[in-house]
């Protein structure tokens, strides 16, 4: 079954997800990393690595205005509150699409041309080099939001109208879900121009 909605309500949506991250920092994240914007995951565990396409969100010292800047309307920008990402990987580096920034951490799409494997990312605050730190590009690596935004707990999963999975409304047999969260794997076109909707092929 699939479930077909508007693309820029997904993609709100999944926007919002992030920016609600934005107030709730994993304190084990303190002092430097790239991770699932969903799954907080660890990047020393099998899970952690982060897929081509995703979302991810860096948290780092030193860097984002005091003030949360997100992105509004496509196309959405590399720069974002003085705060840009580059990643490097294999020779090649490639600007991140910014979605949020605050003190302290930053949100981005990891673009769907960043090679695969070990490599580098570096965040720039008002032009000045603020933090680098090591990543791992893979393929694919779904992380799946969670209702309390930390990486943990129950997920958010949905029905077709958004209503969330809970205790009082809860699945039954044959009933289409949505869950939300990101990494599934890379996508053709301009991620940063519009929501590019589809089928990955992909086995989830």
């Amino acid at each position: 079954s699939k479930v077909m909605t508007s693309p820029s309500k997904l993609l709100s949506t999944c926007f919002l997800f992030s920016v609600l991250s934005a107030f709730s920092v994993p304190l084990a994240y303190s002092e430097g990393a790239a991770v699932n914007v969903a799954s907080y995951a660890n990047p020393n565990l099998p899970n952690g690595n982060l897929a081509q396409g995703s979302m991810f969100t860096v948290f780092a010292p030193n860097i984002g205005p005091a003030t949360l800047v997100q992105a509004t309307a496509f196309p959405l920008p590399f720069e974002l509150g003085g705060t840009s990402i580059e990643v490097t990987v294999g020779g090649q580096t490639l600007d991140c699409i910014m979605i949020f920034a605050v003190s302290g951490q930053a949100a981005a799409i990891l673009p769907s041309a960043t090679p695969i494997g070990d490599g580098t990312m570096s965040v720039h605050f008002n032009g000045v080099l603020s933090a680098t730190f090591g990543v791992t590009v893979v393929r694919h690596s779904f992380g799946t939001f969670s209702v309390n935004q930390q990486g943990n707990g129950p997920a958010v999963i949905t029905d077709p109208s958004f209503a969330l999975n809970t205790l009082t409304h809860s699945a039954n047999a044959d009933d289409v879900w949505i869950i939300w969260g990101t990494g599934l794997g890379a996508v053709q076109g301009n991620e940063a121009a519009m929501p590019l909707p589809g089928d990955l092929p992909y086995d989830v």
